[in-house]
């Protein structure tokens, strides 16, 4: 089980990524940080987690894993 980060969400196979890991077991996304905006907001609705800067997500001891999808 992971704690797990997205930044950036722009690549093609973001998509693909966040289906894995909502079909994992135990394994949850707490935030989503993207340059747009928009794209963050709609990414981190799909995950069920929380559009930070990304700051937030470096300085966060409890994020076990950070998915780099630029």
């Amino acid at each position: 089980m992971a704690n797990l980060a997205f930044v950036g969400t722009a690549h093609i196979h973001t998509p693909s990524f966040m289906t894995k890991i909502q079909e994992s077991d135990g394994d949850h996304v707490s935030y989503v940080y993207d340059h747009d905006g928009a794209r963050a907001q709609k990414d981190a609705a799909t995950l069920g987690a929380e559009v930070v800067g990304l700051e937030r997500i470096l300085t966060d001891e409890t994020i076990d894993a950070v998915v780099v999808c630029t």
